[in-house]
């Protein structure tokens, strides 16, 4: 069960334009565990930005205000939100993203930069979360294994909850077993960062097990096409490489069915394809091991050589 934080203050960066929206933010802010502090509860934008003190000493002020608060929460992007967020990482403050808050995050962010650079690349860090997708026996976890295996210091597999039981011992290294009930006790709780049901049986991942495990390392996993969907909106603060499996041939899928000794899943292969407004990679697996481990090293190498 996650541990809300205690006694710690969030200070939250709303646009101006959102302010009609405080409301909202405090309710995310303290479902996290956190007292909201929010600019415009300190002061109405007719008095201070909108009023005689202006906007530029009104941003100092709340700048002054930020620098006494436990961590702060981007709720939207904007000029003034932009200043505050690269005051807060110069700070060293721990910064929380919440992009569906802002339905203009993506565009105003990329217009932004141009000016104020690229802050979020400092809450995303130099690790990457490389994410598999794929039928049933196209071979994801054995390639999991294979990476993991070959470069141990870089490389650190994401454990999934789940509720389906285990195959064999080794399974316990790669899941968290729970009950349906206690699965949907972490739903209810907010834990999951992402979550889907697959073959009946619910699979998630919470977003504090990822972000402990990118603090040292790559990390890796293996996802529904749901899934998916639901991780790539956390792409502002995570490095996503996302990859996906497809047979090269019925017979491929057969045969890795077979070799693994499980029920044919009768799994239509298009059900994986991801959308173009997901940036993927697309790997054919034909059989040939070799072949296929060095086509997805081409991807997967020079993300592990990047600094650290």
């Amino acid at each position: 069960m996650r541990e809300p934080p205690q006694g710690l203050i969030m200070y939250c960066m709303i646009p101006t334009r959102l302010r009609g929206e405080r409301e909202r933010a405090r309710t995310l802010s303290r479902a996290d565990g956190y007292a909201p502090t929010i600019p415009f509860d300190i002061g109405e934008f007719e008095d201070f930005e909108g009023g005689t003190i202006g906007r530029e000493r009104t941003l100092q002020f709340m700048l002054h205000v930020l620098s006494f608060c436990d961590v702060v929460g981007l709720f939207g992007i904007s000029e003034g939100t932009m200043i505050e967020l690269n005051r807060a990482i110069a700070l060293g403050k721990t910064v929380l993203l919440y992009p569906d808050f802002d339905p203009q995050w993506n565009a105003a962010y990329e217009n932004l930069k141009h000016t104020y650079g690229d802050p979020l690349s400092h809450v995303r860090g130099t690790h990457h979360l490389i994410v598999f997708v794929g039928p049933r026996a196209v071979g994801k976890t054995f390639y999991m294994d294979r990476f993991i295996e070959k470069f141990p210091d870089l490389l650190r597999r994401i454990k999934t909850t789940t509720t389906r039981s285990p195959r064999n011992e080794k399974d316990h290294e790669y899941y968290s077993f729970v009950s349906q009930s206690e699965f949907n006790t972490k739903l209810a709780q907010g834990q999951f960062v992402e979550h889907d049901t697959y073959h009946g049986v619910s699979y998630g991942s919470t977003l504090l097990h990822i972000r402990e495990v990118l603090s040292t390392h790559h990390g890796i996993y293996a996802l529904t096409p749901g899934g998916v969907h639901a991780i790539w909106k956390r792409h502002h603060d995570i490095n996503l490489t996302i990859i996906t499996l497809l047979p090269a041939s019925p017979e491929v899928l057969a045969t890795h069915i077979k070799r693994r000794g499980i029920e044919d899943p009768h799994e239509r292969i298009e059900d994986f394809l991801l959308p173009s407004s997901v940036p993927h990679y697309t790997i054919l697996i034909t059989g040939e091991d070799r072949k296929d481990e060095s086509n997805l090293l081409e991807i997967i190498r020079p993300i592990l050589a990047s600094p650290l």
